[in-house]
């Protein structure tokens, strides 16, 4: 009996991988533009490549069900490392676990160390470059917002203190317009940068004509820069 259920069970494993499919597409110079592996509803199913024109790597992760999972690396143009990132699956949805972003020239490296899976950090190019000296810019976006509204308070902030009265250091941004742009000193120490965007919306305080926002949901978000000196040989 136990040896039918094994050969069922490795009949099923053997029929499971026979439904994954390879798609492959070319661009015009003959070269690869992706080479995609699918299950049988068309859906990132196992690893997956991306090219650049040139030929050069743009992408490479492993899929599950169309979820990233494991170690993903993205790419400049010219070769150089842009992104790394390390998934994991928990109950059905993608979550990240370690995550390093790079400057097209190599001197700057951002990890986030722990962000709210709502915000995102990106590099800002500038002039060809992320990096002028001892300043970079920075793109801070609040990727699935539930209200219309958002505010960024930016350094050390007590989650347990909801109250923002007492905060100068703030940027309001616009209905529709979860994002906001940043410049940070780089220095030779510590380079951490810590805050929080408060989604809102506002609405009428009761049997008071003004508006205030009592419909509000915070995300905190923590990352490191780290400067890359150039050698010279």
């Amino acid at each position: 009996m136990r040896t039918w259920i094994l050969i069922i069970w490795i009949f099923l494993c053997a029929s499971c991988d026979e439904k994954n499919h390879t798609e492959k597409e070319t661009y015009a110079n003959g070269r690869i533009k992706y080479i995609v592996e699918k299950n049988d509803e068309d859906i990132q199913n196992g690893l997956s490549k991306f090219y650049y024109e040139n030929g050069n790597l743009e992408y490479v992760g492993e899929f599950r069900n169309g979820l990233r999972i494991g170690h993903h690396q993205e790419y400049f143009e010219n070769g150089g490392l842009k992104k790394e990132a390390t998934y994991v699956i928990e109950d059905g949805t993608e979550k990240w676990v370690a995550e390093k972003l790079y400057g097209l020239d190599g001197l700057i490296e951002i990890h986030r160390i722990q962000v709210d899976k709502e915000v995102s950090v990106e590099l800002i190019k500038d002039d060809n470059s992320f990096v002028s000296r001892d300043t970079i810019k920075i793109l801070l976006r609040l990727v699935n917002p539930k209200y219309p509204n958002s505010i960024v308070v930016l350094g050390d902030i007590d989650k347990n203190l909801r109250s923002l009265n007492n905060l100068t250091s703030r940027t309001i941004i616009g209905n529709n317009n979860h994002e906001v742009e940043i410049s940070h000193s780089l220095s030779e120490g510590s380079n951490v940068i810590r805050g929080m965007f408060r989604d809102f919306k506002y609405e009428p305080y009761p049997k008071i004509d003004t508006l205030g926002y009592t419909v509000a949901e915070d995300s905190y978000f923590e990352f490191s820069l780290k400067p890359k000196l150039k050698t010279t040989l």
